[in-house]
Formats: C-alpha cells, structure tokens, sequence
C-alpha cells in the first residue's frame, strides 16, 4: 500500500482499538475521533445509560484529510500506569499511518513540570486518586467521571469518554478555554450533553454532582477565574498562540511528522 486513501480514517481508528484491546491499553480516543469531530447538525442519537454506549446516525465520515490537503490526527488519552507496548509504539510510528499521539495520564511517584505545563494534566496521586492539574490549581476527581463509553459510528465501534467529558475538556484543555476552532464543535456536543444528563436522571445518576462532572465543572471556573501570575500569562500566551499560527502549525502545515507529535502534546 503506497497511498493512504486506499484505507479511511475509520479504518485506522479501528484497527488501533483493537490493538490497544488485545494490549490491555486503558485507554479514550478523544478529539477528532471523538464527539467534537462526529457530530453535526444532522447527527442523532440513542443513547444506552446502563451499556455507556452512544450511537451515532448521520454523522461525520471522517475523511483522512483535512479541506485544506492535511491529514487528520488521531488523538488518544492513556489512563495505564505501564509504559505503552512496543506493538502500539510501532503502529503509531509507522509512517503510512495518520500522525497518533497518546497522552498518558501521570503516575505517581512522576511529577508535573509545570514551568512548562500549557495544557491540563490527569495527575494520579500514590492513593490513586485522579486529579486535574494546572499549575497550583488541583481539583480531585472520580474515577467514574474517567469512565469509558463506547460510540457505535460508521459500521465500528471504539471506546471513547462520556460526552459529558469531553465538553468539559474543550473548555479546560488550553487554560485560555475554548479554542476558536472548536467553538462549533462545543455548541454540538452541548446538545448531546443535555440529552445525557436527562437519561442519567432516568436511571437515577446525576451527572453533575460531584461523583461525576461536578467537579469538573468548577475546575473549569477556578482555572479561568485563576489570580495566579502564571496562570493568568500562560492564558494570555496561549489565547494569543491560537489567534495567530495554533491553526496553522496544529494541521503540521511545512513541519514534520516528529514535531507534529510533540505539537499535539504541546497544544492538545
């Protein structure tokens, strides 16, 4: 195989869930694959409370590249304390298949260097307890809120975060909030964050206390509303970044496939 149109996007999604399976790799697509590059307009849904499982009808195919002649990412969050298996490590660098970066959540006893923290960390403390870590601003978290679900799309089916998650993730991910190309993307998932929330009623689960997304909820206030020098400069950093050139170097526009591995950790 010389060109990579001779497989999709999905496909590739697919076969790298299933390695990640097999591997016993604890982990979330999220971004593009994601609900934020799913959904649109069109999209409906069924959501199944007591699976964890969301199907999606009339969503977005997935093209393997971009409008502009890019091609897609694949974006994955790791909550396994081992190191990723050579097999995985291999898929990822191998140089037919779309730029994939996992991000693993820190372990204890590993420490965050948050001189050059940009984006939010999942900090798992000695007690195995998650955290959400930015600079000096911590906020505990459930492991329920970690939880993985499964999205039906497409003919394949993944392990993704509750929709709950991700909405709250577009707005911490950069500490300066929502980035100007995801504002579209926020406003779709809301709509499938309502009709979540209503379901966990019916099966008597509120998804916005504190066992789930409550504390996400005012982690996302303590950031923005953060005194904290550090903060409050790595926000206006970052607020500048993607108002200029974030777009152009997050699509790897002229770079390497290297740097876009490390762009991706650094902007998420």
């Amino acid at each position: 195989m010389t060109r990579l149109e001779q497989k999709t996007f999905s496909s590739y999604v697919k076969e790298l869930q299933s390695l990640l399976e097999e591997n016993h790799v604890e982990h979330r697509f999220v971004g593009g694959a994601s609900f934020g590059g799913l959904l649109n307009e069109k999209t409906s849904w069924q959501i199944d409370i007591s699976k964890r499982s969301i199907t999606l009808k009339n969503a977005n195919l997935l093209p393997l590249y971009r409008e502009d002649g890019t091609m897609k990412d694949i974006d994955l969050i790791s909550l396994s304390p081992e190191k990723l298996p050579l097999s995985v490590v291999q898929y990822m660098s191998n140089p037919t298949h779309p730029p994939t970066v996992i991000e693993p959540a820190i372990f204890a006893p590993q420490k965050i260097n948050a001189i050059a923290q940009l984006v939010t960390d999942i900090y798992v403390d000695k007690h195995h307890q998650p955290f959400l870590v930015f600079e000096p601003i911590r906020q505990l978290i459930s492991w329920e809120s970690l939880e993985p679900w499964t999205v039906h799309v497409n003919n394949i089916q993944y392990t993704v975060r509750n929709p709950i998650a991700d909405y709250f993730a577009y707005q911490f991910r950069s500490p300066s909030g929502v980035k100007p190309k995801d504002e579209k993307k926020v406003i779709l998932i809301k709509k499938l964050v309502t009709d979540i929330i209503k379901e966990g009623k019916k099966h008597h689960i509120d998804y916005l206390s504190d066992m789930y997304y409550g504390t996400w909820e005012k982690y996302v206030h303590d950031l923005h509303s953060s005194a904290d020098s550090m903060v409050k400069g790595k926000q206006l950093f970052m607020s500048l970044y993607w108002a200029t050139i974030g777009e152009y170097l997050a699509h790897g526009k002229g770079i390497s496939r290297l740097f876009v591995s490390l762009h991706n950790k650094f902007t998420g």
